[in-house]
């Protein structure tokens, strides 16, 4: 489940935590996880309007938008797959 991420100049922008189901044609999905319809996490910029929108969207849960640094950094009791590395790339 990818979703555009057009921006405005004028609108909040906020980082964004959720879990999708994996479905049919999902290109963050493997086909195994597709197959089994895996529940999958997401971690990315949005804008303000768009992440409150995805709450409505059947299937997104555990969605949390925030504005402060890292606060949308994996958690470890409902995500405990996503290791975060604090090496630079490109330093």
């Amino acid at each position: 489940m990818l979703y555009p991420m057009a921006f405005s100049k004028k609108e909040a922008q906020v980082c964004a935590r959720y879990s999708f189901v994996c479905e049919t044609g999902d290109t963050a999905c493997t086909p195994a996880e597709q197959k089994s319809r895996a529940r999958r996490w997401s971690y990315v910029p949005l804008a303000k309007s768009t992440c409150d929108t995805l709450g409505k969207v059947p299937g997104i849960k555990n969605l949390l938008c925030c504005a402060t640094d890292k606060c949308n950094k994996p958690d470890p009791k409902l995500d405990p797959a996503t290791k975060v590395s604090n090496v630079l790339i490109g330093r």
